[in-house]
């Protein structure tokens, strides 16, 4: 695929597939794009915004846990880590 020399960004279209966690990536809910940050974070992060939602209808750990096919422990987890890394992350402007 070929751009025309000199064609400035907003000239050109761009194909906007998303990924699994969302059909466009300007509809994704995570503050920085899944693939630019390291697996980990990346997969922590994509659990916590399946959590969020859950959380804030007022789902217990357990209800979440079971929506989500997980332990209760790891909404536990999730949750501590939503408390730290990701307010990091926020803090540090991605």
């Amino acid at each position: 695929m070929g751009f025309p020399r000199g064609a400035l960004p907003e000239q050109l279209h761009y194909r906007d597939d998303g990924c699994e966690l969302a059909p466009r990536c300007l509809e994704c809910p995570l503050p920085q794009c899944r693939y630019d940050l390291g697996p980990k974070v990346a997969s922590a992060l994509m659990w916590w915004a399946e959590l969020r939602p859950l959380l804030a209808q007022g789902l217990s750990a357990e209800e979440c846990a079971e929506r989500m096919r997980v332990s209760r422990r790891t909404i536990y987890r999730l949750k501590r880590y939503a408390a730290t890394r990701i307010t990091l992350l926020a803090l540090e402007g991605l």
